[in-house]
């Protein structure tokens, strides 16, 4: 309980909280099944290929995309993949986010063995042009590589943004594969807090807050001051701006601060009047429930550092059923 500045902060902070503004993740469909054909090596130099790329345009706000494949010997076969149903329906069940072990997502069982490399648009061209073959190299995202693989689905958290290529390559020096692949992503929908707190704004706007007096101001000053000294571990400083203040002009919030001041210096009986009075002061001042709320974690902060003052509990509660719904 800072100042009435904190007050304001945490009561717009329940407002923005109670229309649910959450994160929220959903599945994007990238590249629908797809299926292609690819020869063997040896099969390739004579007509055909051996290898092929997809790209995947990654959405904003991806936090992870996923491929899944399955293989066959047999070239027009097309298999069900349903990786984006799938993860679907795990992102419900797992309220929001996808265990990393996959071994939940269904795949067809594959016949043939590929291999599949992450790459940007400057590598997947030297994976196109097989310089791997010549003795050179090409850079790829490890975390999202197989090799000699029938069928898996993968997933990739390591680059979330931009433009990527699948690099898929048939290693068989003989026999042909038929692949069938999907993509998908979670997207994350984050909350806009800036139009939140405006909107929080705008609808407190029909309570506006009453004028003070120049007592009023003074005391606030007085407090604001006090509680700097209690965040100092000043408690003797902390006492005398707080009488201060009360002398001047009685805050609730201020009062409850009192009351804090003595909880935790030993004269329990005596912070426990005190609050019982700075209670019936902010119940009936602005926003009661924004004060109340920041005399709690007050107290909790107090009960989780100092768990032998066993009336920190008791006190609490008092606050809670004084608090409106």
């Amino acid at each position: 309980m800072k100042n009435i500045v904190i007050v304001l902060i945490l009561f717009l902070t329940q407002s923005i909280s109670a229309q649910g503004l959450e994160i929220k993740r959903e599945v994007r469909q990238l590249i629908q099944p797809r299926s292609m054909y690819l020869n063997g090596g040896l099969n390739a130099s004579v007509g055909g290929t051996s290898r092929t790329y997809i790209k995947v345009d990654l959405p904003p706000n991806t936090v992870a995309w996923y491929y899944s494949f399955s293989t066959s010997k047999q070239q027009s076969e097309s298999k069900n993949l349903n990786l984006a149903s799938q993860l679907s329906s795990l992102l419900q069940t797992s309220k929001g986010s996808i265990p990393n072990r996959l071994s939940n997502i269904y795949v067809p069982k594959g016949s043939c063995a590929i291999d599949v490399y992450v790459c940007d648009s400057k590598n997947i061209n030297l994976f196109q042009r097989k310089v791997d073959n010549n003795g050179g190299s090409f850079y790829s995202i490890s975390e999202g590589n197989v090799k000699n693989t029938l069928q898996g689905v993968i997933r990739v958290d390591d680059v979330t943004n931009g433009s990527w290529y699948l690099g898929i390559k048939n290693p068989n020096r003989w026999t042909g594969a038929n692949i069938t692949i999907e993509v998908a992503a979670i997207i994350e929908s984050r909350p806009d807090i800036v139009g939140a707190v405006l909107t929080a704004l705008l609808t407190n706007k029909r309570e506006p807050a009453p004028p003070k007096s120049e007592a009023q101001r003074k005391a606030e000053s007085y407090g604001t001051l006090g509680w700097g000294y209690y965040e100092k571990n000043n408690i003797d400083k902390a006492m005398e701006y707080c009488n201060k203040s009360l002398s001047v002009y009685e805050l609730g919030w201020v009062k409850a601060n009192k009351g804090l001041i003595l909880l935790i210096s030993g004269e329990s009986d005596k912070a426990i009047e005190t609050y019982i009075h700075a209670i019936e002061l902010v119940k009936n001042q602005w926003k009661a429930n924004a004060v109340f709320s920041e005399m709690i974690r007050d107290l909790k902060k107090v009960k989780k550092k100092r768990p032998d003052i066993l009336e920190t509990a008791e006190i609490i509660q008092m606050i809670r059923s004084q608090r409106k719904n």
